[in-house]
């Protein structure tokens, strides 16, 4: 979603919804996970893509081994486990 070609031709939102039909845009959250997609360790996204439609090859599989692999914690700041809720 950036060729220079299709951005030229559609809106940003636009080619989103020819992507993804019937997926929502939602501007921050598309910019914030494009940069963790552009920004990451090369090897990571290799043996991710390579999972294919497997539980490795899940965006929540990559995202967790992104931020292991820039040494941040597992989880996002702010955000919890599911079991540490009551």
């Amino acid at each position: 979603m950036d060729d220079k070609a299709l951005l030229a031709r559609y809106p940003q939102e636009e080619l989103f919804g020819l992507v993804f039909p019937g997926a929502t845009f939602h501007k921050p959250t598309y910019y914030e996970n494009r940069a963790k997609f552009t920004c990451t360790v090369a090897s990571v996204l290799a043996e991710h893509e390579a999972a294919g439609n497997s539980n490795k090859g899940r965006w929540s599989s990559y995202l967790a081994a992104h931020r292991l692999a820039r040494g941040e914690g597992s989880k996002p700041p702010g955000r919890s486990s599911r079991s540490n809720l009551k």
